[in-house]
């Protein structure tokens, strides 16, 4: 007695056909990525800078000076939006305000570019802040763009009353990049 098999076939092919026909379909749009760095990360500018750390905070001891931290994203990356929080115990109502950017940095020239720059504004207590959207390609080839490096920096107007407690950059890495966070030991 020979069995068929024929109809159980073609009733599997109409069920993958359907399935097939009714998955949506998945966009090859990679999801936002963030690289979120504590504020207590960021590096003075000057060995001779005074400053502390504390509660993943940092903050200047002893007047104007500047803290940086390297952003290292994925070559081809789109950075979105930034987003910094901190405390101001005092705000700055006289100009120069504190400030923070991201800027591009040319090791030929020892120069940077500000490529976003964010005045903080006159407001007393924890805050957060976000940029609009910017938009920057990221470009790490320093053949094709000397100005390949990119860093996040603050600006402290003056001293003991603005902490940067944290930043993060909201972005698009390439399709099919593979991002792993970066660990750093001081």
């Amino acid at each position: 007695m020979k069995k068929n098999y024929r109809p159980i076939v073609q009733l599997f092919g109409i069920v993958f056909l359907l399935t097939f026909l009714l998955t949506p379909v998945v966009s090859a749009q990679p999801a936002t990525q963030y690289l979120n760095v504590l504020g207590s990360a960021f590096n003075p500018t000057s060995s001779a800078q005074n400053y502390s750390t504390g509660d993943s905070c940092i903050w200047d001891n002893s007047g104007p000076g500047a803290f940086t931290f390297p952003v290292l994203l994925p070559r081809g990356s789109l950075i979105k939006h930034l987003e910094f929080y901190f405390f101001e115990a005092v705000p700055d109502i006289l100009p120069p305000p504190s400030y923070l950017m991201l800027r591009k940095y040319n090791p030929l020239l020892a120069a940077s570019t500000a490529l976003v720059a964010i005045p903080l504004p006159a407001i007393v207590g924890k805050i957060k802040l976000i940029s609009g959207e910017v938009s920057i390609p990221v470009e790490t080839d320093c053949t094709v763009d000397s100005q390949c490096f990119y860093e996040l920096k603050w600006q402290p107007a003056s001293a003991n009353t603005s902490w940067l407690c944290g930043a993060r950059i909201h972005y698009i890495p390439p399709f099919g990049a593979l991002a792993l966070p970066l660990i750093q030991r001081n």
